[in-house]
């Protein structure tokens, strides 16, 4: 979000600094699978905006001129379940699966074709926008941000490791870290989702599918997600759990035994990935809001104060859109592309139960 945002500030003239404590796209702006869907999110408030954005990333390969692992993508589902695998034995149905997907494993129903869903890389996807502003006049300062200075109800800096660096305008793109923001303003806070995720290196390319497989276990059932990508690895993911937010994004590792589930769901379900050499085990952390919908907009109470986090798993697809709609709100007064009144942070009233709380001695 932070480095979107800098790019299209930075393309309406202004040259914005970007405070960043460990190094760019170091969380889940590096971690997190990519997918890319037009309609996924058309039952909620987020319909508009993931519709923009879909459009938006179909584009941004050319308009940054650089390879960001963009490409279409069929999207199945798929399953291990026991009574689905026996059906299919006795009807020896035929499987609309890849030919690589030939484990222990049936054909669900198709859930986006090349028209409707896509994948990016979101690690070249956030460089690239950094890499970008910066060449039109952003900049970027490695540093921990400890507070935001306000004279008279407006901006006026923000402490950046003791010291205080003039501005009038703030924008808050802290993903998990949002709770630390919650301490200088009126928003609420920010919860973590950690997810889990491996990298395979198969011998041969796989094809441009993406799956999403109901996976038995003796645990329960999982929900893992299976990405091939244009490099020829191998994304998955699907173990995660609701954590307390550490100090920095460097202190998120995997949890014992997440990273060597998801191997073994890939063993199970493809024997070239089962083959597949392990790249990479990692984990990161998802930004959830209050209401499951992000906040993107003014901050209540403090003029120059601005926001765009709590995306949850669809901060990749909607970064483009709320970046932009973000920084037209910042440069222009409105924005323009979407209607962001779904996402206005006022809409939690922070600031009135932090009174209520002090006037009952809370």
């Amino acid at each position: 979000m932070g480095c979107g945002i800098a790019y299209y500030l930075a393309k309406k003239g202004r040259k914005p600094l970007v405070v960043e404590a460990t190094d760019i796209a170091s969380g889940a702006s590096g971690k997190a699978g990519g997918f890319l869907a037009l309609d996924w999110c058309d039952t909620s408030p987020l319909k508009d905006l993931a519709r923009a954005s879909f459009a938006l990333h179909a584009g941004l390969s050319a308009e940054l001129d650089t390879d960001i692992g963009y490409r279409k993508v069929n999207t199945t589902a798929a399953t291990n379940q026991k009574r689905t695998l026996s059906a299919m034995a006795k009807t020896q149905h035929g499987s609309s699966l890849p030919a690589w997907l030939d484990g222990r494993v049936a054909p669900g129903s198709s859930m986006g074709t090349v028209d409707t869903t896509a994948q990016v890389h979101p690690y070249l996807l956030t460089s690239a926008f950094m890499k970008r502003a910066i060449e039109q006049g952003a900049q970027f300062r490695k540093g921990t941000v400890q507070s935001c200075t306000v004279t008279d109800g407006r901006i006026t800096g923000v402490v950046v490791d003791g010291d205080i660096i003039p501005a009038d305008i703030v924008i808050i793109a802290m993903g998990p870290w949002t709770g630390l923001a919650s301490q200088w303003f009126s928003i609420p806070e920010i919860t973590s989702l950690k997810a889990h995720s491996i990298v395979l290196q198969p011998a041969n390319p796989v094809t441009a599918d993406a799956i999403f497989l109901a996976y038995e276990s003796k645990d329960g059932t999982l929900d893992p997600e299976i990405y091939p990508r244009p490099d020829g690895t191998v994304y998955l993911c699907g173990v995660s759990a609701t954590v307390n937010t550490p100090a920095s994004s460097r202190d998120v590792v995997p949890t014992d035994g997440a990273c060597e589930t998801l191997v073994e769901i890939a063993s199970s379900v493809s024997k070239c990935l089962a083959e597949a050499p392990v790249k990479i085990k990692q984990a990161c952390l998802l930004p959830i809001s209050p209401d499951d919908v992000p906040l993107i907009g003014a901050i209540p109470d403090v003029q120059g104060a601005f926001i765009c986090s709590g995306h949850s798993c669809w901060g990749i697809l909607n970064a483009p859109a709320s970046a932009l709609a973000l920084a037209e709100l910042v440069v222009d007064g409105a924005a323009k592309l979407v209607d962001l009144s779904p996402f206005n942070p006022a809409r939690f009233n922070v600031a009135n139960e932090k009174r209520g709380r002090r006037r009952s001695g809370h």
